[in-house]
């Protein structure tokens, strides 16, 4: 083709000369034996106009996520579904029953606990230019049961567990002398419409977040001694794990919520992070 090319580009300007008035169109004319003429405007009766042939269109370079967004295995940031998002937030407390091999509910949620979804909540709507919201909603449904994480489709479901020495959350959430606070599972739509779990770069191209559960630890008082935020700890480890269900990581450059900063608030590198991903199109 590089050579048809380069023979067109020494031809055509004789052909203009020899063969087309102002104005004309050039014109590559083939008989019926094959053989090829340069002419202006159109052929002769009994040959053939030879479409010229276009040198391909270079395809579009993806747009890869910049650091701290959710990707996929192409590299691709994984976009969520936009509108209104409601998190339920199970008042019950989850503690781990060794007879019954399952998770059972077990007292109630502090209202330390309440107030860490509720500031988390706030401070996502604040942000501004998005066009996604979140609806703060107590459940004490028992149909979000948390052996069953999987029915979590469409909705972000916070669940507590009872804090304790060998640690109450589903693995790989176990929490080491209170060491960890919390963790999430995103759940993603792929394009033909089965859902899956969220593993970052794992995660197959065109799939959108489809929900997602909050595993979070009771804040008591060896929690809070081990924690590096011992302040506001309950407000920032919900900040930063409500930043996971939302598709933020932890490369997230610093000073940032996601990336270990202390903080009750996003800092502008999580707000421009998430305005990526949930700003208005």
């Amino acid at each position: 083709m590089t050579q048809r090319l380069l023979l067109l580009s020494l031809i055509l300007p004789l052909a203009t000369a020899s063969y087309a008035r102002r104005g004309e169109k050039i014109v590559e004319c083939v008989d019926k034996k094959g053989k090829s003429r340069f002419a202006g405007g159109k052929c002769k009766k009994g040959e053939r106009m030879v479409a010229p042939e276009a040198i391909p269109d270079k395809p579009p370079e993806k747009k890869l996520a910049p650091p701290g967004i959710l990707s996929d295995r192409e590299g691709v940031a994984v976009k969520p579904r936009t509108g209104k998002w409601v998190v339920h937030n199970v008042v019950g407390q989850f503690k781990w029953d060794k007879k019954e091999n399952k998770w059972i509910q077990k007292g109630r949620i502090k209202k330390r606990e309440r107030d860490a979804v509720e500031n988390a909540i706030e401070v996502f709507n604040m942000t501004r230019d998005l066009d996604t919201t979140l609806i703060y909603k107590e459940s004490e449904d028992t149909t979000y049961d948390l052996n069953k994480i999987w029915k979590n489709r469409n909705r972000f479901v916070v669940y507590w567990a009872k804090d304790s020495k060998r640690g109450s959350l589903p693995k790989p959430y176990r929490v080491r002398n209170g060491a960890n606070a919390g963790g999430c599972s995103i759940i993603v739509q792929n394009p033909d419409g089965s859902y899956a779990y969220g593993v970052d770069g794992r995660i197959e191209p065109g799939a959108k977040i489809a929900g997602a559960a909050m595993f979070m630890v009771e804040f008591s008082r060896r929690v809070r001694k081990s924690f590096k935020c011992p302040k506001a700890g309950h407000r920032y480890e919900f900040l930063h794990q409500l930043g996971h269900c939302l598709g933020l990581g932890h490369k997230t450059p610093n000073p940032s919520v996601m990336g270990g900063t202390c903080g009750e608030d996003y800092y502008p590198n999580d707000i421009l992070n998430i305005q990526t991903l949930y700003g208005i199109r």
